[in-house]
């Protein structure tokens, strides 16, 4: 059978057997992309696939598409970090005028 995959930005199409594994599939992405196959995730109808293609309901004329597995996420900042580094800044040049202020009024107590 045939069934489309679509890669990055490029569509191929590929013929299959529908008892084909998704591991030969992906190899096959590798000999033609150049994209590792641990670094490969195929999803149909917004599912993963695993197993077989026909177990995953793979039809004729499907378009399979193969997105790069990443494993985990990007990091986010901690939004209260900002804010606490931000207020630690604000309390610290709070505490030098006061204790500039401090020192302006010991040296006229001294004169």
């Amino acid at each position: 059978m045939q069934i489309f995959l679509k890669v990055m930005d490029n569509t191929l199409t590929v013929d299959v057997d529908p008892s084909m594994s998704i591991e030969s599939l992906k190899a096959m992405v590798e000999n033609q992309e150049f994209i590792p196959v641990d670094q490969q995730a195929l999803v149909c109808n917004a599912e993963e696939l695993t197993g077989s293609l026909s177990s995953c309901g793979v039809a004729r004329g499907c378009t399979v598409e193969c997105v790069l597995a990443v494993a985990g996420g990007a990091h986010k900042n901690n939004p209260w970090k900002k804010a606490t580094a931000a207020m630690r800044w604000k309390w610290r040049k709070k505490r030098t005028r006061r204790l500039m202020k401090k020192r302006r009024k010991m040296r006229l107590r001294a004169r």
